[in-house]
């Protein structure tokens, strides 16, 4: 299971633990022990795993009530209230709104750097934007296979957020069809041979009178088209030569750009392979 975000990843195994108690709260640790193998991929030992969860009960993070587990409010309450404090200075401190026509470029050196600035782009834009559906363009589906792809409950919470994603892949190959795949439970999405934009490396989300756009650097934008282009199925697909791919160093430049006319046409062009209401116009 790919998981969007660790909590804390210099720690991944207490990470792993706060973030399974608090979708699973009163597990035993043979329980949670089970869990994390199973739905963690976490390799640890049983003797481990009780020598972390005594040190972060030790810490007041952890309850311990009938041999069973739940997170301490008062630490949750903290750590809430810490996230709060952190969104309200960054928020008023941050590059958004943009006036009306003007640009901004955001450098990266991989595309984990890519993954990283996008994000925060979107969450800053979603602040500041009155629409509150997103259209994406992709050459293919690099984003959903890779090793911090979001977990379809991360789709479902924006979801109930009213946010509306629609999704097209620049290429139906198998590989995309799979990354599409684990949209489709919770947006629509089209996977097509006859994009409106560039069959390789491109990249573009339309977000209200907001432009987003990344141009992967040729290099990276061949290898992509190598390895969606070759994948016949998932025994074909080797994902550590996927995921060294958004390691490479490379020269990469986020735009974005607010364009309300530019926009509307752009999100005009995407809205038709969906034959529904676009209700960013």
């Amino acid at each position: 299971m790919r998981i969007m975000f660790l909590f804390d990843p210099i720690h991944p195994v207490f990470s792993s633990i706060v973030q399974a108690i608090a979708v699973r709260p009163q597990m035993t640790i043979g329980e949670l022990h089970t869990y994390l193998h199973k739905n963690q991929k976490m390799d640890i030992s049983l003797a481990h795993l009780y020598r972390t969860v005594t040190r972060m009960t030790e810490h007041q993070i952890l309850i311990k009530s009938h041999r069973r587990l739940s997170l301490n409010l008062m630490w949750v309450s903290y750590v809430e209230f810490i996230a709060a404090r952190a969104k309200r200075i960054q928020q008023n401190t941050g590059d958004y709104p943009l006036r009306i026509g003007e640009k901004r470029v955001h450098e990266a050196q991989s595309l984990f750097d890519v993954e990283a600035l996008w994000n925060h782009i979107l969450v800053s834009l979603y602040r500041v934007s009155q629409v509150k559906q997103i259209y994406k363009y992709y050459s293919h589906a690099w984003w959903q296979l890779g090793r911090n792809a979001e977990e379809i409950s991360f789709y479902q919470q924006l979801k109930e957020r009213g946010i509306d994603c629609r999704w097209i892949f620049g290429d139906a190959t198998f590989l995309d069809t799979l990354g599409a795949k684990r949209v489709r439970e919770v947006y629509d999405v089209v996977t097509t041979r006859t994009p409106p934009f560039p069959k390789e490396g491109y990249n573009l989300n339309v977000y209200g009178d907001y432009i987003v756009e990344c141009i992967l650097p040729e290099k990276i934008a061949r290898h992509f088209s190598f390895l969606f282009g070759n994948a016949k199925s998932e025994k074909d697909f080797d994902e550590d030569l996927f995921l060294d791919i958004f390691s490479l160093r490379a020269s990469y430049k986020i735009t974005v750009w607010r364009n309300p006319k530019q926009a509307a046409i752009l999100r005009k062009k995407l809205s038709g392979y969906f034959g529904a209401p676009d209700a960013g116009v």
